[in-house]
C-alpha cells in the first residue's frame, strides 16, 4: 500500500513539474499571425536599440527626416516593398524585398537597411506589430543589439 501511494505521490508531483515547466512565457497574440492578417502596409513609429549593459534607447534620430513616413508593404505572397511616402528623399527610396514568417516571427529580408531585420512577434493586434530581433554588424560596431520596433497599418 505504501508503495502505491509513492508512486501516487511521485506522478502527481512529476506531473506538476512537467506543466509548469512547459507554461509559455510570452503572451499569446491577440490576433493569429497569418500572411493574411499581415498583409499591409505598416509605417515604423518607433524603433529602439539596447545592448546587454545599455537601456533602450530611441533610435528613430538615426533616420533622416524623409524616411519618417515611409511605409513597409507586405503582401499576402511574401513580397514586399519600402515604399518612399510623404516627403520624398533624394535619391527616391523605393525598392521590393520579401519577408519570411512564421506564427511567431517575421524577419525582413533584402532591406537596404539591415538595422532593423525583425524578428520575434512581441505584440499583434491586426494593426499594430512589434517586432524584437538581433543585430550585429559593422553599424552596430560588432556588438549584438536587440532592436524593438514598432509598426501600424495605414
Amino acid at each position: 500500500m505504501k508503495n502505491f501511494y509513492f508512486k501516487g505521490i511521485s506522478l502527481a508531483v512529476i506531473t506538476a513539474l512537467s506543466l509548469s515547466a512547459c507554461k509559455r512565457d510570452d503572451k499569446e497574440l491577440q490576433v493569429p499571425l497569418t500572411p493574411e492578417t499581415l498583409a499591409g502596409r505598416y509605417l515604423l513609429t518607433a524603433l529602439t536599440v539596447e545592448t546587454a549593459v545599455t537601456a533602450p534607447t530611441d533610435a528613430m534620430s538615426r533616420f533622416e527626416p524623409c524616411e519618417l513616413d515611409d511605409l513597409y508593404e507586405l503582401n499576402a505572397d511574401s513580397t514586399a516593398n519600402y515604399i518612399d511616402a510623404g516627403q520624398k528623399c533624394d535619391p527616391v527610396k523605393a525598392y521590393g524585398f520579401r519577408y519570411d514568417m512564421t506564427t511567431k516571427t517575421v524577419f525582413l529580408v533584402g532591406l537596404k537597411e539591415d538595422f532593423f531585420p525583425g524578428g520575434t512577434v512581441k505584440q499583434f493586434d491586426g494593426k499594430t506589430i512589434v517586432l524584437e530581433g538581433k543585430v550585429k554588424n559593422e553599424e552596430t560596431l560588432n556588438r549584438e543589439v536587440t532592436v524593438v520596433g514598432t509598426l501600424v497599418k495605414q
